[in-house]
């Protein structure tokens, strides 16, 4: 269950990224110190981004109105924890301005210098450049991790080797920037997603620049096969209209004879649903919408999945593929809204954030914000009607909250907001509803949110407004919208991103808005293994293998990128040997263009290096300067700082914006006002910074997460800052109640093993007799699992664990869920509790994993990237990182055993790939841990070995004592 406008913040800032190019500067000046004027130091930062005002939209009602007076205290309470612990999640921290300070005679790497926690690394691009002195002396400073400076000979004077404070001295510049040349930063915690302050000083002259800690990413990606039917996977949510829901597949079948169509069915008495290429899942009675929608998704294995209700009917002119095709040609959008009848139903959001202690407001308005590029009759939006192609990884990392079980389209899209880039489409794709007949004729419903975050205690405000955001460029008739009507063709990682949360049972279509899964219809080569084929082609690595010792280190530092290597790893196998080699040159080929759309979305554009050149009279924004798209934004920190000249001219210029100065007095002398290219002069130095703490900066683009780079110049001085584009994200909270009843749901993937199933329910009733259960049952013939607060969900026979596991993840409404096999038993001293105590006290975990018998099976994944042609190597060694402090016995690690806590949000943003059916536990691993997400530490995975234990109901005493549960490595 979700708070009501304070849902988890999903910041999609920090993907992690390959190694970074380098941009650096080749002018420094030539001007000696006494030259110039002694300007007062300015305060550099860290400032931290924040808005203090609180909620101001108009026209709404409170959310805590609904709430009774007597419960109103405690719940304000539960809230306001856990928007703490969100605020540590996404990297509150590290939200901070810094501004890089005028004439210091410090280079320094002001963005891009990535390091992989607990490895040395190098760090690029520190020098001084100074005047004589009989002694230079330069010290660094950070609090995440030590300093040194390899290779350290005699005379040469560095204190605080390894440790976090280092300075270096000498008479000699040319050894000064000789040892900064040599000097590394290794960070001492292990996180996979957060970030140090390094602070850089010589004399009275400091610096400060960001040093990312992120682990590498495998890249997920998806092989769209020949043709739509292996692109597209059509979802239905099925309740009672079985009459509609045949028409409908007939209709379906028209165009489409062969595209997979699964229903999710939660109808009073189910009745079934055949025909080929139709799955059929039953769930408990009267789960709702979202949790229908959520299910769904869950079991695409296809790259896009196409979202439309029971009672519409497809048209001649319903063309699928039309939305294929824009979503291929532009990789960073996610859901592509159509028409049902001639309402194509799309909208903005409007969100203010508010002050921390109220929340922030929503506002819904019935707009688009601006046309596709290339597609007349397309716009961006921010919702779209119940009729889309969604993106299948990231609609599954948003999600359809389960909680909600009639109304709430524009919820998934509140959800969404600032991680779904959305489109409308007019005349593109269009479909009738069953209930007017003829064409989803006339009806277009397309909506805006507009969100005020407001303050933490109170919530913030959501208004639905019925209008798009402006038109999709290229596309007439087609708009942008934050909602669309239910018949849309849904890329389908990005809506697997959001999801359908299965909390929402009827109306809730407001509510929600390298990885190649191969489908049914282009099954892997029977000489292929699923986890090879998805290793050579949906985890884009070109070998694998399993507890080599001494793996050879990456190349360290920000520069590996530039010297590309090919997968190095020991005793590799290569994937493509197990490829007959007169298809292999296809598959390459499909995967190379996929790569392609990967690098677009994950935004390798922006992954540059940027030096901070020293002795620059310019004073700028080094980092943290953020606006959102198409809104007009003061630029923080302008200003020019050197000797008297007759005439000061700066200039600056961008590519995605324009810049205007406000308030433009005549006399004053600006060139170039809305444009890209804007210069100011002066004979004034004081007027030229009146004018440059007046400039401003407005995307002329728009796009949910990008960025732009402004080029700032003063006579052959030049820097570059980045200006960070973003949709403000709504946070998304669970409310955790009072017990671990209310924190945590139990899943099990059940197939034939009724009577351990049994043993297994009967043992956890022992100790939590109130605890949900659900089953994912996939049985050949299933038999009813009844009982008080367990939910039975059938699937189509033989769909296989990971199914299972995705499905059962989906229905979950509580903050955890506690994974455990069908032939698990509790034993008294299995206590969920300690589990919820290590991630309420950490919250930056997403995993916990115990013990099963004796055997707590934990295990590290030390990834190559590789060059981009090969792919990379992945290699499983069977140990962990480093201790968790605070909690003896626990470690960081990889992956862990087949019984663990996961936080259901974070989990839910990796999922469980359906295309595995058996033996895939390590795969889930490779991708939480080393998976990328817009925002937080999601796969901080944690192996507890004291507490929670539980053992196998078919284990011999034997095997109990040797605990000798999993199969051999191979077959992981």
């Amino acid at each position: 269950m979700s708070f009501l406008f304070a849902l988890f913040y999903i910041d999609g800032d920090f993907w992690s990224k390959t190694s970074p190019r380098i941009i650096s500067f080749a002018s420094f000046s030539s001007c000696q110190r006494n030259q110039i004027p002694d300007f007062p130091k300015p305060n550099i930062g860290p400032f931290r981004n924040g808005n203090s005002t609180s909620c101001t939209c108009q026209n709404t009602a409170p959310a805590n109105q609904y709430v009774p007076k007597d419960e109103l205290d405690d719940l304000q309470k539960r809230r306001a924890e856990e928007f703490r612990q969100h605020q540590i999640r996404s990297g509150k921290e590290n939200d901070v301005l810094i501004l890089a300070p005028a004439n210091t005679p410090l280079q320094y790497p002001m963005r891009g210098f990535r390091v992989t926690p607990m490895n040395k690394t190098l760090i690029p691009g520190l020098a001084l450049q100074t005047q004589k002195r009989a002694v230079y002396k330069v010290s660094l400073r950070v609090q995440k991790g030590v300093l040194s400076v390899l290779d350290v000979q005699e005379g040469e004077k560095v204190d605080g080797q390894n440790e976090k404070h280092l300075s270096i001295s000498s008479s000699s510049l040319q050894q000064i920037n000789e040892l900064l040349s040599r000097l590394t930063y290794t960070s001492t915690i292990y996180h996979i997603k957060t970030e140090d302050l390094a602070y850089f000083t010589f004399e009275n002259h400091k610096v400060i620049f960001p040093i990312e800690i992120r682990r590498l990413s495998v890249p997920v990606l998806f092989d769209p096969g020949k043709d739509v039917n292996s692109q597209v996977t059509v979802l239905i949510k099925a309740f009672l209209r079985y009459k509609e829901l045949k028409v409908l597949i007939k209709s379906i079948r028209w165009n489409y004879p062969k595209i997979k169509i699964i229903v999710a069915d939660d109808s009073l008495n189910p009745e079934k649903v055949v025909g080929d290429n139709i799955e059929h899942y039953i769930m408990p009675p009267a789960q709702g919408w979202f949790a229908g929608r959520n299910l769904a998704v869950s079991q695409v294995t296809t790259k896009y999945f196409l979202w439309v209700d029971d009672d519409f009917v497809f048209l001649n002119e319903t063309r699928i593929e039309s939305f294929v095709n824009i979503m291929e040609a532009v990789p960073e959008l996610d859901v592509v809204g159509g028409q049902v009848e001639t309402n194509q139903f799309s909208f903005k959001l409007q969100y203010e954030e508010g002050i921390s202690e109220e929340g922030g407001c929503i506002t819904r308005v019935t707009s688009t914000h601006a046309p596709l590029p290339g597609f007349d009759g397309c716009f961006f939006a921010d919702g779209v009607v119940n009729y889309f192609l969604g993106r299948t990884i990231a609609v599954r990392r948003v999600g359809f909250d389960p909680f909600l079980k009639r109304v709430a389209h524009t919820e998934f899209f509140v959800d969404g907001l600032g991680d779904l880039l959305v489109v409308t489409c007019k005349e593109y794709s269009r479909l009738v509803s069953q209930k007017v007949g003829g064409q989803v004729g006339t009806n277009q419903f397309s909506f805006e949110l507009q969100y005020e975050e407001g303050i933490s205690e109170e919530g913030g405000c959501i208004t639905r407004v019925y209008h798009t955001h402006v038109p999709l460029p290229g596309f007439d008739g087609c708009c942008f919208a934050d909602g669309v009507v239910n018949y849309f063709l849904g890329r389908t990682d990005a809506v697997q991103r959001v999801g359908f949360d299965p909390f929402l049972k009827r109306v809730a279509h407001t509510g929600c808005f390298g990885y190649l899964a191969p489908n049914s219809h282009i099954p892997p080569l029977e000489s292929v293994t699923p986890f090879i084929y998805l290793l050579l082609f949906n985890r884009f690595s070109s070998c694998h293998c399993d507890e080599v010792p001494d793996f050879p280190k990456p190349n360290i530092g920000p520069f590996r990128n530039e010297n590309p290597m090919p997968c190095t790893c020991q005793k590799a196998k290569p994937a493509n040997q197990y490829v007959p080699k007169d298809e292999l040159d296809d598959l390459q080929k499909r995967r190379a263009e996929e790569f392609r759309q990967h690098q677009i979305r994950s935004g390798k554009e922006n992954d540059v290096l940027i030096l901070a050149p020293a002795n620059t009279p310019l004073q700028y924004p080094l980092r943290g300067f953020r606006v959102t798209p198409m809104n007009k934004t003061l630029i923080p920190g302008l200003a020019l700082q050197t000797q008297k000249r007759a005439v000061y001219k700066v200039s600056l210029r961008v590519q995605k914006g324009v810049l205007s100065v406000l308030n433009v007095q005549e006399g004053e002398k600006v060139d170039g006002q809305n444009e890209k290219h804007l210069s100011i002069s002066s004979s004034s130095l004081q007027q030229i910074n009146e004018l440059l703490s007046r400039l401003t900066y407005t995307s002329t683009i728009y796009h949910i997460k990008t960025e732009d780079l402004a080029y700032f110049t003063f006579e052959n001085h030049e820097v570059i800052f980045p200006i960070e584009i973003r949709r403000l994200s709504v946070p998304v909270l669970s409310d955790p109640g009072k017990d671990v009843n209310s924190q945590v749901t139990v899943l099990v993937k059940a197939f034939l093993r009724y009577k351990e199933l049994k043993v297994l329910i009967n043992s956890i009733r022992w100790n939590y007799p109130k605890i949900k259960i659900i089953v994912a049952d996939d049985s050949l013939n299933p038999e009813k699992v009844v009982g008080d607060n367990i939910e039975h969900y059938i699937m189509p026979p033989a769909q296989g664990w990971f199914a299972g596991r995705n499905l059962a993840v989906s229905q979950v409404t509580t903050k955890y869920f506690l994974w455990v096999d069908d032939d698990f038993v509790f034993l008294n001293e299995t206590r969920i509790e300690s589990f919820v105590d290590i991630m309420e006290t950490v919250p930056e975990l997403d995993v916990v994993g115990g013990q099963v018998g004796t055997n707590q099976f934990s295990f590290k994944l030390q990834y190559e990237e590789g060059i981009s042609e090969e792919g990379g190597c992945i290699t499983r060694v069977y140990h962990t990182h480093v201790p968790l402090p605070g909690f003896d016995g626990c470690f960081f690690a990889d992956g862990v055993v087949n019984y663990f806590l996961g936080r259901t949000d974070a989990v839910r943003r990796v999922g469980f790939d359906p295309f595995l059916k058996r033996v895939a536990h390590t795969e889930y691993n490779s991708r939480l841990v080393l998976q990328k997400t817009e925002a937080l530490a999601i796969s901080r995975t944690v192996s507890h070995e004291t507490d929670a234990q539980l053992c196998l109901s078919s284990m011999s005493p034997q095997t109990y004592r040797s605990g000798n549960l999993f199969l051999d490595e191979e077959n992981m």
